[in-house]
């Protein structure tokens, strides 16, 4: 299983979560942080802090991301998942 760089790995991130916008950091070596904005106006709709994260993740760490990026949203930003965007 190859893994991929953080830089990497927060494209298949963006690409995901299309058409909303998507900004990834690394906060500390082990975790990261999420901004979810609309591409429109550029105001954040979720922010979440404390993804647990590394340098180079793995297809399942990605998918682990994802997973937790969208339980966030449906607690956060229910109204979010109604509007067609691709969050599942």
């Amino acid at each position: 299983m190859s893994k991929r760089s953080f830089p990497a790995a927060c494209v298949v991130l963006q690409e995901h979560f299309q058409p909303l916008g998507l900004e990834a950091s690394m906060d500390s070596s082990t975790t990261m942080q999420v901004r979810i904005f609309s591409p429109q106006t550029g105001a954040t709709l979720v922010s979440i802090a404390g993804i647990a994260c590394r340098a180079n993740l793995h297809r399942d760490d990605i998918a682990r991301i994802i997973d937790e990026i969208e339980s966030d949203i449906r607690l956060l930003q229910p109204q979010l998942l109604s509007q067609g965007s691709a969050v599942h």
